[in-house]
């Protein structure tokens, strides 16, 4: 059941500033000796291994990933990656920079800041992940995009280094590089996914917790809130995209313009509200739920539109 009623949150005019930074990598491949010439009639059975040498797992080492944060790092200090070193690892790694991957990438290696990473929090992580690649890094964060948001990135089929990302559809679609593994008996996985799979076993509590790691990661260190320009902009891509009814939670903000800020506790009810309530107010217990106020008065501005539609619809019979 919700907690007790708290006092409203206020907001302010949504401005979302997009990034794109997308770059491709040709996979490489090794030669392949030629195989000898076949008997007339003969079926040919040979299988040729096209694996981009970026996926390899068998190439995986320590050094490697430290090499690979090195590449990224400051000019001024050599033990962080910060905005343009982020942003550079994810234009080589093909990585939008304005969606959900980047903050995917972030929570799996625990940052504690945002636009930055620090030498143990990826060392640490990418080594347990056995991520030494960008196309790794990649691989991992659209395997947890699919596991989240179904593939759900802006709504489309999204084609990239690593095959085509199907809207709707779980991790059971394996990008292209994957699938050539498969197809070529060589199924072992380009990184660990065994923590991923774990996520797996209980895919919305993972989630949850991802969710609940971006209210750490974008609030202001001195602050206990984050203001409602940039809680719009982080619902719009970890959020949205997962639950329809947060679009028009995101449409009424906006068009109300009152509400400033929002708490650690508004944050984790508006979850809880996406969640419970669907698009047409079903799974809203009005006699015992207590949401807090920003929330109770979406509920009646949906009212009060579905209402005027109403009437609309009887005066043009």
């Amino acid at each position: 059941m919700p907690p007790k009623r708290k006092a409203a949150e206020s907001a302010t005019e949504r401005t979302t500033k997009v990034r794109r930074a997308s770059a491709k990598e040709a996979p490489s491949t090794k030669p392949v000796k030629s195989a000898p010439a076949a008997k007339k009639g003969a079926k040919d059975n040979t299988k040729v291994t096209t694996t981009p040498s970026g996926l390899d797992p068998t190439t995986f080492t320590l050094e490697r990933v430290q090499a690979m944060f090195d590449k990224y790092t400051d000019e001024d200090d050599s033990n962080v990656i910060g905005a343009e070193g982020m942003e550079r690892l994810c234009t080589e790694a093909s990585v939008p920079m304005d969606g959900a991957l980047p903050l995917l990438i972030a929570w799996s290696v625990k940052a504690k800041t945002l636009g930055t990473i620090t030498r143990s929090e990826f060392t640490d992580s990418f080594g347990k992940l056995k991520i030494d690649t960008p196309e790794k890094m990649a691989l991992m964060a659209l395997d947890l995009n699919s596991l989240f948001f179904g593939c759900n990135i802006a709504d489309q089929g999204v084609q990239t280094s690593y095959g085509t990302l199907n809207p709707g559809h779980l991790t059971e679609y394996l990008p292209a590089s994957r699938m050539s593994l498969v197809n070529n008996g060589q199924d072992s996985d380009s990184y660990d996914r065994a923590q991923l799979r774990s996520f797996q076993r209980n895919a919305e509590s993972a989630y949850a917790k991802f969710y609940s790691f971006c209210f750490g990661l974008v609030k202001p260190p001195q602050s206990r809130n984050i203001d409602m320009e940039t809680s719009m902009a982080f619902w719009s891509v970890i959020l949205a995209p997962k639950y329809s009814i947060a679009s028009e939670l995101l449409e009424f903000i906006a068009e109300k313009d009152t509400y400033k800020a929002v708490t650690k506790d508004l944050w984790g009810m508006t979850l809880e509200f996406c969640k419970t309530v669907q698009p047409d107010l079903t799974g809203l217990d009005e006699e015992e739920a207590a949401w807090p106020t920003l929330l109770d008065d979406f509920v009646e501005w949906k009212k009060a539109k579905a209402a005027a539609n109403t009437d609309d619809a009887v005066m043009a019979d």
